[in-house]
């Protein structure tokens, strides 16, 4: 606990704001956000990203994109709506429980 505070405090310190995940070796992960919704989101995008880089290893290695791709790709059209279609399954998945 007192190394994650203290990387949280850094992360904090160097940019700003906190964390939205934290990666925890063999023991999973902190998902961090101002709603249960963002959390669910964030949630969902790590099992993702945890998928992709599955496949990735599995056919050879992985290549991370520049930074200049990856603001491309946050501002994509197609990429602002999977955002909200993922918001709004997000919500009525919550509003069911």
């Amino acid at each position: 606990a007192r190394a994650v505070r203290a990387e949280m405090l850094n992360h904090l310190e160097q940019h700003g704001i906190p964390p939205r995940l934290v990666y925890l070796a063999n023991h999973g992960i902190f998902a961090l956000g101002q709603s249960a919704n963002e959390v669910m989101q964030i949630t969902e995008m790590a099992v993702k990203l945890s998928r992709i880089y599955a496949g990735a290893l599995a056919v050879g290695a992985i290549r991370g994109l520049s930074q200049s791709e990856v603001e491309r790709v946050e501002r994509r059209p197609d990429e602002l709506r999977r955002r909200t279609i993922l918001s709004n399954q997000t919500d009525r998945s919550l509003d069911d429980n």
